[in-house]
């Protein structure tokens, strides 16, 4: 979604590549507050796992400097996005993990 919004945007290749990891590894660390539980994220506190927020952080902040430091664009060949992208991007990223507790909690249904 992320890569394709991208490029028919006009934005480069190595843009729309940036923007597609950085909506695939937020993506997942949405994802592991909902894999925590068998029941809703909507009826377990994120915040009661020091450790799992501790792995969040320094993952998010390690995929950041991914995007914006010269070192890891040379090495991973990415690009710095904009603000408003990563925003939007981290947003998007959500959606499932969101969406998927929600149709757990109307359903009552108990799956990872």
């Amino acid at each position: 979604m992320a890569f394709n919004w991208a490029l028919t945007n006009g934005f480069s290749a190595n843009y729309a590549q940036t923007m597609a990891f950085a909506m695939l590894v937020f993506a997942q660390l949405w994802h592991l507050f909902d894999s925590r539980t068998f029941t809703s994220l909507y009826r377990r506190n994120p915040f009661t796992n020091p450790y799992l927020l501790g792995a969040v952080a320094v993952s998010a902040i390690l995929s950041l400097g991914v995007i914006y430091t010269g070192l890891g664009q040379l090495i991973f060949n990415t690009e710095a996005l904009a603000a408003g992208h990563l925003f939007g991007v981290v947003m998007a990223a959500s959606l499932p993990t969101l969406v998927m507790s929600a149709v757990k909690e109307a359903t009552k249904t108990k799956w990872v």
